[in-house]
Order: C-alpha cells, then structure tokens, then sequence
C-alpha cells in the first residue's frame, strides 16, 4: 500500500482497501533490483510510454491518452461505442534477425518503436 492512490469516479480519494488489513514487515515478493516508480511519477510514464508504437500513435491512441489524462475512460461494450476499427493499409517489410548480438539488437528494434 505503501505510495498507492486510489480516486472515485468524481475525483475524490477513495479506500485503498476494506476490511481488516494485516502489515507485514517485509514485502511478500520484491524482484532483486526492481525500483517501482513513486505515484507521481506514473501519469507521465503512461502517457510517454503507452502503445505498441509510442513514437507512431494514431488517433485511437491519442483518444485513449485522452480519455485517461482527463479521467474520462470506461470499459466500453464494443468497438462501435467509440467509433469502430481504424482501417489501415496493410504494411510490409522483410525482417532480418542477426545470428548473433541478439539482444542489442532487439534492444535497438525496440527503441526505434519507443
């Protein structure tokens, strides 16, 4: 719970939990070496971050960020709430994988998407 927000639909603090809460001395599980982020930190990662293609968002990702930065967001019922499927032309390239460097190639594959 430690650094946790939680809002109401009208923006008002909402309970983190309910019920009998039991403190522990330790965290339960803590991965060597991770560093979360503080709570201030995560609307600006998520609007920087998010997508398959952060560097080449479309509408329907701007929408989303949107919706998000100005709490307005819901689990919608299907596509045609907000606007159906974008169409798209069909993109191709050939994909040339290295026998070796592997991973600092998928490391710069990646950054050229994010």
């Amino acid at each position: 719970m430690e650094d946790n927000l939680a809002y109401e639909s009208n923006g008002t603090p909402a309970p983190l939990t309910a019920g009998k809460i039991v403190l522990l001395n330790e965290k339960p599980v803590w991965p060597e070496g991770f560093e979360p982020l503080s709570s201030t930190e995560v609307v600006d990662y998520i609007v920087n971050h998010v997508g398959a293609r952060p560097k080449e968002r479309d509408a329907v990702d701007e929408r989303i960020i949107q919706d998000f930065l100005n709490r307005k967001g819901k689990i919608i019922d299907g596509q045609k709430e907000v606007g159906g499927y974008p169409n798209y032309a069909t993109t191709y390239r050939k994909l040339v994988v290295p026998d070796r460097g592997i991973e600092s190639w998928l490391a710069r594959f990646a950054g050229d998407l994010e």
